[in-house]
């Protein structure tokens, strides 16, 4: 992969968690564990971040 392909890989992934960081602020519903799994997703967006180091 290019350092190219990567810094807009890694640029992405950051919008990405910052936005799921942003919405889940803003919604809660106990009924559903949107929180969890967000965190959960974010954990692994940032997993793939550092592969990409």
């Amino acid at each position: 992969m290019k350092d190219e392909d990567k810094q807009i890989l890694r640029y992405l992934i950051k919008r990405e968690i910052k936005h799921i960081k942003e919405t889940t602020q803003e919604i809660v519903f106990p009924e559903f564990d949107i929180a969890r799994s967000a965190e959960e997703y974010n954990h692994k967006l940032k997993e793939i971040l550092e592969k990409l180091k």
